[in-house]
């Protein structure tokens, strides 16, 4: 693992004091974004900094010192390390301005007696210190950095990344479902043994493509015999538009996804990333499928970085278990704030290290299935509490005009335009912003795109192609030397 040290660029109490006055940022934001900054290498590319989550949430702007090497200054004394993040990520600046303007809501808010404060009362963090809100926070970052490091725009060892040679293997999957609504069983009972109307998956051929493609035969439509003239409250039933639809009795459905899930088993060689709605209700699916779930990993953050996970010294409590009960606990501890603020300089990695009831893989071996939970993502980003069915959440990111409708076939399909939708934009709180001012108006957010740019995220492309989660010429590792790699815009 790359042992890169960050410095906290301004907010509480930054590592970064180059200037008198650290107070103001106008020297600093100079420095970096200026005319005359050598970290500004091309009027076409932003400026690329590091953005660090930590496991309350807050977030911290850092830089890398790798890039830290070009400015000549006295190092800073104190750093962090990616053990102290439960995410670091880039985090684009097309003008001083923007850089400014985020430093601005990074700066603690002077409070009345209270001279030098032991909280951080900014804007952008003063939301975040307790709890464990940056689980989720930091898993919508990974997702963008996975984004970048396929895209090959980033030098990948600014963000600890060691190794992406599993990048040129990488498997990309879904699978989707539909539940009962009128259902007469108990909450506990619904939620520990669903009982699925429908069932699609699907698999792209090769990741690294430029032209989405999916593999043959991995599109499937699947309508359980017995239920086949329900259908879900308030939803209208669509035809299934990349395949025939199968109606069959749940015992061959059963065999069908064994079928597609082996595959998946028998190989560890290269990883497998599973995009779903509701991590905890489709482990309980899956399992009511006699589909073993158990070694399977809850998002990235292992294939991000397993030496980090290896080393964590918290690596005992279990991952989501079949109880779909015991899951919702864990994902909403988040919002309780009687819980003291957690102090480990490895607090980061404990967030994603505790779930797994194993050692952690070597780094030779991956896990079977990196789960990867669209909603939970989604509900980070947007800060909802209540769940959204995947059509609403694929409208309101402007990737299907009616979300309505129900279909898991093609829900196998739209679930990667809207997890490409959020991994491709700007970094979390500015997506936020920018979304939850069009889906409150009432709108979708098909035209955010270039909204969500004025912080500098990359723009990203309009296509009408049906899904191009990454859009990906794969070039040569980033350079050793810490200079940028090539950038390209149009992804």
């Amino acid at each position: 693992m790359p042992n890169t040290r960050y410095y906290q660029l301004g907010g509480f109490r930054p590592d970064v004091r180059w200037f008198e006055q650290d107070w103001n940022d106008k020297r600093l934001v100079d420095l970096l974004a200026g005319e005359s900054s050598p970290m500004q290498a091309s009027i076409d590319r932003p400026l690329e900094l590091v953005l660090g989550i930590k496991r309350t949430g807050s977030s911290h702007l850092l830089l890398a010192d790798i890039k830290a090497n070009i400015f000549q200054r006295r190092f800073p004394r104190t750093f962090s390390t990616l053990v102290d993040y439960t995410s670091v990520s880039p985090i684009f600046f097309d003008s001083p301005q923007a850089l400014e303007k985020k430093l601005g809501t990074l700066k603690p808010k002077a409070r009345k007696g209270k001279k030098d404060d032991a909280r951080d009362t900014s804007q952008a963090n003063k939301a975040f210190l307790i709890g464990e809100q940056g689980l989720g926070r930091g898993e919508f970052e990974r997702g963008r950095l996975l984004y970048h490091i396929l895209q090959n725009t980033i030098n990948s060892k600014v963000y600890s990344v060691a190794d992406t040679n599993w990048t040129h293997g990488l498997r990309l999957m879904s699978f989707t479902f539909n539940v009962k609504t009128l259902d007469q069983r108990s909450y506990e009972e619904k939620q520990q043994s669903p009982e699925p109307l429908d069932y699609g998956w699907a698999e792209v051929t090769d990741v690294l493509s430029t032209r989405v493609s999916f593999k043959p035969g991995s599109f499937q439509h699947l309508v359980c015999a017995k239920d086949r003239l329900l259908q879900p409250q308030h939803r209208t039933r669509a035809n299934f538009e990349h395949g025939t639809t199968r109606t069959i009795p749940l015992e061959e459905i059963e065999l069908l996804a064994r079928q597609f899930f082996t595959t998946v088993a028998e190989r560890n060689d290269v990883p497998t990333i599973l995009l779903v709605h509701d991590e905890g209700l489709t482990r309980n699916v899956l399992r009511g499928l006699n589909i073993d779930t158990s070694e399977w990993e809850s998002g990235i953050g292992q294939l991000l970085w397993p030496q980090a996970t290896a080393t964590s010294s918290m690596t005992s409590n279990a991952r989501p278990s079949s109880s779909n009960l015991d899951y919702e606990r864990r994902k909403h501890r988040a919002r309780d704030r009687s819980q003291s603020p957690i102090r480990s300089t490895r607090a980061g990695f404990d967030g994603f290290a505790r779930r797994s009831r194993k050692s952690p893989p070597s780094p030779s071996r991956f896990a079977p299935v990196y789960i990867v939970d669209v909603q939970a993502l989604y509900k980070s980003m947007m800060k909802f509490l209540s769940d959204k069915h995947i059509g609403d959440i694929a409208h309101e990111l402007g990737v299907l005009e009616n979300g309505k409708t129900w279909c898991a076939g093609n829900e196998a399909v739209y679930i990667f335009d809207a997890w490409r939708a959020m991994v491709s934009g700007a970094a979390i709180d500015e997506q936020h912003t920018s979304r939850t001012a069009l889906v409150v108006g009432g709108g979708t957010t098909q035209g955010v795109q270039g909204a969500t740019n004025q912080l500098g995220s990359p723009p990203v492309e309009d296509s009408d192609e049906e899904f191009d989660p990454n859009n990906i010429v794969q070039k040569t590792e980033g350079n050793d030397d810490g200079s940028d790699t090539d950038y390209e815009s149009d992804y």
